[in-house]
């Protein structure tokens, strides 16, 4: 078993808890003892009763359950299985179990370790909704590739008998270590008709449950008194954000509210592009939900700013449509939570009870209830939930060897002029920044250090958190000696620290900054003061605000007042380098807009040369991760990313994890911008391009070694009259968007890349952009979605990119 493999099974089972009694496996087990029933490609898939004679297919052995007494138990290698729609035709019973679980640490005998995924994707079956059946499916003929993420209403992982929507037969079943995804949902019970208040029960344990509908559900049907549905150690995640779609959605049919939680999920992680928990239907006019969380993560990749109106902006972490949301009740107790606004809901408030620390990290101009802790620092820790348990660690895999460049001031082989080193470190005494002792204690100051246009010049700056923005560049680098700032990531620089150097645009007391040109770079003041100064007032009316919060909040204040009535250009931030830097919580965090002017109509305004380097970097912003537009690329000297992440939280508009609009007057010959080794994640554009509002405004990029990745895979459209299906949402505008008025204004060069998302490529108008294809280029699309020529398209849900969701925890100098 591999080192990386054993660190994953460490993490996950480190927190096991005793098996509940009715767990066929359990010590404690006094119930039925039913069949044990093995599942393995190896098997020779006769009658499924020893690891030799296994059954090859989870089907073949939940059809081998042979009664409803319980206690029968199914076990399955180690391995991807191709399966949709599982059904059995038996349920458990009180205090006996059926439980189907994956080896995941060898110890049951498979001689295999890892996950049991189960990909209900299903190459070469063509699927539509079924006109008939109102969230239902059909397969038809299809002449397409008909392979990709199956976001079709009904297709899920489990489900009912064919020709039965309800799969309430996994009544009273456990689930165990096993990875499901590729459909509408994952873990969970569907009761439809006369079945929807009918009793269920469900354990799901240690599971991975991937769906564009939802992760974990509870749809229809009420939970038992003392067995409710329960949620434990597991990691649940949807790809969709319209109307039925959560993380986990809950829709119980209880009367009235129940005196306790009906379904409960503890020390799970619930992610999603929109609502994390979302619960009840419109048409629940008069049905009660209740649901505890304990010890969970709750993530929503969406920090909108305000002025783009609620369309844009995430409904809720927690969000109920029901007719009043009092028909949702949450218990909270040990739990975090971070996306634009705690609660949301279509009439009314959410019902709620505390325990405990319950933490909320939201955008930066939204109220948070009483009895909850507001972070108004970048939760760096938090944003590590969105890594998958028992799968590699990225960061492992990220190159350090970069080749050294001779223009880098901090090079071995550096031939250009040698300039100032400015150290910046909270522990100096904030004098000159001439040394470690000396050294300044904010980095705008040692910006504002350097002393020319030369270049050269080398900013080093000590591990920490450095609350800033909209910096101001005053001098830009020089050709062969551009200026570097560099984070001391392993202390061999002096600073004494090891780390991250963390550039945190959040408002320290109120969390994710998103608002216009607040950014890494800028110093945009005239349009921060008129755009800031009124949301700050608002801000001040909030009656749950803490008099700390307050006193910080009036501080901004004051800071914004005096703003200059300038807006200064953004020249200086050319040829200069970034390495081992963490930018968060702002609008654009690696970014440059390269205007002459900030006055008048763009076509009055000249794009100037601009170039750049950003290696091993983070950078997370409600817009851009790290882009540049209104520039023009030099031949020799590219904007150049190396070894980043970078992720923005946003949908469509000017967003992109990776944003780039150059403005050649026709296609260069070169790539203004480079991508080598990056992960773009993104909830709608990893990659978002723009040359302006002009025929003759041309962009050309590369993406070598990268992973783009958008969270969203939602079902089929007509996007010609958009008029979608009856729960469907608009799907994402493409992994790779070009917003230029011809889509052939754009060039895309890939190389060795793995593209996941609803669709390839997008635009504005008609069309595709231009793009080269070397070596091997993959992706995994909606089922319905063409793949240009020269892509290879993926059949099977791309597990490995589960491992690049994350940002490294700590850089790779």
């Amino acid at each position: 078993m591999s080192k990386i493999l054993a660190i994953g099974l460490i993490l996950v089972f480190s927190h096991f808890v005793q098996a509940v009694s009715p767990d066929p496996s359990a010590s404690d087990y006094t119930g039925n003892k039913g069949t044990i029933i093995y599942v393995s490609k190896q098997g020779d898939n006769s009658d499924g009763s020893s690891w030799p004679k296994a059954f090859h297919t989870i089907q073949a052995g939940l059809a081998a359950v042979p009664d409803d007494k319980g206690g029968h138990r199914i076990i399955i290698r180690p391995d991807t299985y191709v399966e949709a729609n599982l059904y059995t035709l038996h349920k458990g019973a009180p205090g006996a179990y059926n439980l189907i679980a994956g080896d995941f640490d060898g110890k049951l005998g498979s001689g295999a370790t890892g996950w049991v995924i189960i990909d209900c994707s299903a190459p070469g079956v063509a699927v539509r909704p079924d006109p008939a059946k109102e969230g239902n499916w059909q397969i038809v003929q299809s002449d397409a590739p008909e392979s990709g993420f199956k976001s079709v209403s009904g297709w899920r992982n489990f489900s009912g008998p064919p020709g039965t929507a309800s799969n309430l037969n996994f009544d009273r079943w456990i689930f165990r270590r096993i990875c499901a995804t590729g459909g509408e949902t994952a873990f969970g019970i569907y009761a439809a008709g006369q079945e929807s208040n009918t009793p269920c029960t469900l354990l799901v344990e240690d599971c991975i449950g991937i769906g564009r509908m939802a992760g974990a559900y509870l749809d229809g049907g009420i939970g038992r008194k003392d067995e409710p549905l329960q949620f434990r150690r597991c990691h649940f995640m949807n790809l969709d954000r319209w109307q039925n779609a959560g993380g986990a959605f809950i829709r119980a049919q209880n009367a009235a509210m129940p005196e306790q939680p009906e379904v409960t999920f503890e020390d799970c992680t619930l992610v999603s592009p929109d609502n994390a928990l979302r619960a009840a239907c419109s048409h629940d006019d008069s049905l009660y939900t209740r649901v505890k969380l304990k010890d969970c993560r709750l993530i929503v990749l969406n920090f909108a700013q305000t002025q783009f109106g609620p369309d844009q902006a995430s409904s809720g972490v927690i969000y109920c449509n029901a007719k009043d949301a009092s028909q949702l009740h949450v218990d909270l107790e040990h739990c975090r939570m971070m996306g634009y606004k705690l609660f949301g809901a279509s009439s009314g408030e959410v019902s709620y009870a505390t325990t405990g620390n319950n933490q909320v990290y939201v955008q930066f101009e939204q109220t948070v209830p009483r009895d909850f802790e507001r972070i108004g620092p970048w939760p760096t820790e938090w944003i590590t939930d969105l890594g998958v348990p028992g799968f590699p660690v990225a960061e492992k895999r990220i190159k350090t060897n970069w080749p050294s460049l001779s223009f880098d001031p901090t090079s071995a082989n550096f031939t250009g002029r040698k300039g100032k080193t400015i150290y910046v470190s909270k522990l100096g005494d904030n004098t000159d920044g001439s040394s470690w002792p000396k050294a300044f204690h904010t980095i705008q100051a040692a910006l504002s250090a350097v002393p020319d246009e030369e270049g050269g010049h080398t900013i080093v700056i000590r591990p920490d958190t450095y609350f800033e923005g909209s910096l101001v560049f005053p001098h830009p680098g020089a050709a062969g000696a551009y200026n570097t700032i560099i984070g001391d990531a392993d202390g061999r620089l002096g600073s004494g620290a090891k780390g991250w150097v963390v550039i945190d645009l959040s408002d320290p007391q109120l969390g994710f900054k998103s608002c216009d040109c607040w950014c890494l770079p800028g110093a945009v003041w005239r349009w921060l003061r008129r755009v800031v100064e009124p949301k700050y007032q608002q801000i001040l009316k909030d009656k749950n605000l803490t008099d700390q919060q307050r006193e910080g909040v009036e501080k901004t204040l004051v800071t914004i007042q005096n703003y200059p009535d300038v807006d200064l250009l953004a020249l200086g931030l050319d040829r200069w380098i970034y390495r081992n830097l963490y930018v968060a919580a702002g609008n654009c965090m690696f970014w440059a807009d390269q205007w002459d002017t900030w006055e008048g109509p763009f076509s009055e305004r000249h794009p100037q040369p601009f170039s750049t380097i950003v290696e091993n970097c983070v950078g997370i912003g409600q817009a851009v991760g790290g882009g540049a537009r209104a520039f023009l690329g030099r031949p020799d000297e590219p904007v150049l990313y190396r070894g980043c992440f970078f992720m923005n939280a946003d949908w469509p508009g000017d967003c992109g994890a990776g944003y780039v609009g150059a403005n050649h007057t026709s296609m260069p010959e070169f790539p203004d911008v480079i991508y080598d080794d990056c992960t773009l994640v993104s909830p709608d554009n990893a990659l978002q391009t723009y040359s302006g509002e002009s025929e003759n405004c041309y962009t050309r990029v590369k993406l070598k070694d990268c992973r783009l990745i958008v969270l969203n895979f939602s079902q089929p459209c007509d996007r010609k009259f958009d008029q979608y299906h009856w729960n469907a949402s608009p799907p994402s505008t493409g992994i790779i968007r070009c917003d230029a008025i011809g889509a052939k204004q754009l060039q895309i060069d890939l190389e060795n890349t793995l593209l996941m998302g609803f669709g390839v490529f997008g635009s504005r108008a008609d069309g595709d952009p231009l793009y080269n294809i070397m070596g091997k280029v993959q992706a995994y699309v909606q089922y319905e979605q063409p793949t240009p020529a020269g892509f290879e398209r993926l059949g099977l849900w791309p597990v490995e990119a589960l491992n690049w969701l994350v940002p490294p925890q700590q850089p790779t100098p």
